[in-house]
């Protein structure tokens, strides 16, 4: 929930002059509740396939970085990793502020408010990433000392060297986390993944290189390079969509709001950053080295989930704050409903798939039968957790399309604590699997709150709204090859043959007695599109 977006062939998103008039209202074609969830559908079948593309990269160049470092270094390597990604924080949250109110201005024709959107919150948060990163320059030698005391004597070095490299390149991701928002604005989502996932995996290929020629501190140094080149290409961009974006000019009206905004996110994300780091750290604080590499390759392999609430949280996005400012009740009800319904249909399938796939990937993959024994009970626990978040997904983003990033921050801290004791007493008792528990059972708590409180706070029902009898009859599709996959001693065989043979079988029934008529069309442009894109 508290981490950073389904489909039909409509045709891209149009530019500025055809999406906006001159009177503020929006036109025709992109304002009707079917128009937009076309667009969302489109928008999150991109960012789809760039977190598909990129999830597939990891595994690939994983695979070749346990090889290149070995086991050890490799646990190293996935504390530095998750302590580097978490801060993200240091751009003060003006990414989620930026693509607020660059959307608001562009649902009202407003260009001119466009570009002090853009620039003051480029503002708000330039200055927030480089104060972290000169604070990480002179912390990182003791952070490592103090708090990774286990990691070999020889592997400190490079490690603080790694933790500093990466600090200053979050500095110019908060650039790309800005000057992409008048892409996401106009819904170009097909340029945004482009860019975005282009920069990722070649990162993610050069990364097992970066390491066997010069190390861990090469290995982050390439994220440096890369933000280098997807800033500058965001930055072009936003010339061509907005003219005269690279003036600077500033609001000091807009300035409160954005940084209000921005310290919410920036409390929500720091409790976010604390919630996705702290299993890691425990695992490493209580455990063996190897042990946090096991539970490493359970996590990253586990996220393979996350890939849908990414892409819609993507897509939805600028649209709930586009029909929140145009006052679209009845139209942001209808887009909630069918997002719930894309995901409670969604996920079932995918969670049987990835269940069933689970054991033999660690076996072959890793080369090493102790990943498979070891990382597949972790993984099975938290791909449960996993799916309560891709259906915290639509209440979130509607909270932060609506600005209340004071409530996601309350959420966060409350969990933080909590989460940081039984996760410490799971992974005491029970290990790598203690510290997945710990893990699904914070989305648990986090549904409990987060449903029942934005319901309230905007008006809007989360029902999916599904027939329940035909529903029943798909799920043992579902149901019974997750069964089959939490037994070892059944032969592989049947487990692939029950998946593939469940998996259609829930499909067909879902198609015939779920799914809505537009639905259907929607899954038919879809399924057109992708074959189109295969031709090519």
């Amino acid at each position: 929930m508290l981490s950073s977006p389904p489909p039909a062939p409509a045709p891209a998103a149009p530019d500025a002059a055809s999406e906006a008039v001159p009177n503020g209202q929006a036109s025709v074609n992109g304002n009707s509740s079917a128009g937009m969830g076309r667009r969302v559908a489109s928008g999150g079948a991109w960012t789809m396939l760039g977190e598909v593309a990129r999830f597939l990269a990891a595994l690939v160049a994983t695979h070749f970085t346990v090889l290149v470092l070995g086991k050890t270094s490799y646990g190293v390597w996935s504390l530095l990793t998750r302590i580097t990604s978490s801060l993200s924080f240091s751009d003060a949250g003006v990414g989620v502020a930026s693509t607020k109110y660059v959307s608001e201005a562009f649902a009202r024709g407003d260009k001119e408010g466009e570009r002090r959107a853009l620039w003051t919150s480029l503002l708000a948060g330039f200055v927030p990433s480089l104060l972290v990163a000169l604070l990480m320059l002179g912390l990182a030698p003791r952070v490592v000392h103090e708090f990774f005391g286990g990691v070999p004597e020889p592997l400190q070095g490079p490690m603080t060297l790694g933790l500093q490299i990466g600090a200053f390149a979050f500095v110019l991701r908060t650039i790309s986390s800005v000057f992409n928002s008048p892409l996401l604005a106009r819904m170009r989502l097909d340029l945004n993944t482009l860019i975005s996932y282009g920069g990722i995996v070649a990162q993610i290929a050069l990364v097992p290189l970066a390491l066997k020629l010069g190390g861990l501190a090469w290995g982050t140094a390439v994220s440096l390079g890369v933000w280098i080149i997807t800033g500058t290409i965001y930055t072009w961009l936003t010339a061509r969509l907005l003219p005269g974006s690279l003036r600077p000019v500033l609001d000091r009206e807009l300035l409160r709001p954005i940084v209000r905004m921005g310290i919410g996110t920036l409390v929500m994300a720091l409790a976010a950053q604390a919630l996705y780091s702290a299993d890691a750290i425990i695992v490493g604080k209580l455990l063996k080295i190897e042990q946090a590499g096991y539970y490493n390759i359970a996590f990253q392999a586990s996220t393979m989930l996350s890939i849908l609430p990414a892409a819609s949280a993507q897509a939805l996005m600028p649209a709930f704050i586009r029909m929140l400012a145009r006052g679209e009740h009845d139209e942001l009800q209808a887009l909630v409903r069918r997002a719930m319904r894309a995901s409670c249909l969604v996920l079932p399938p995918v969670v049987a798939l990835m269940c069933v796939a689970a054991r033999p990937f660690f076996l072959h993959w890793a080369s090493d039968p102790a990943y498979a024994a070891n990382a597949t009970p972790a993984f099975f626990c938290l791909i449960a957790g996993l799916a309560l978040n891709v259906l915290m997904t639509v209440p979130f983003t509607l909270l932060m399309a609506m600005g209340r990033t004071d409530i996601t921050a309350r959420i966060g801290l409350f969990e933080v604590v909590p989460f940081v004791l039984y996760t410490w007493a799971l992974t005491s008792v029970y290990g790598i699997v203690g510290a997945a528990l710990g893990r699904s059972l914070r989305f648990a708590i986090a549904s409990a709150i987060v449903f029942p409180l934005t319901a309230r706070l905007s008006r809007v029902r989360f029902s999916p709204a599904l027939r329940l009898a035909p529903l029943a009859l798909a799920l043992p599709g579902a149901v019974v090859p997750i069964g089959l996959a939490c037994w070892p001693h059944v032969p592989l065989w049947a487990q692939f043959a029950s998946a593939i043979a469940g998996v259609i079988f829930y499909a067909a029934v879902v198609h015939a007695g779920v799914l809505e008529p537009e639905e259907r069309d929607i899954v038919a442009r879809l399924a057109a599109r992708l074959s189109r894109m295969l031709k090519k």
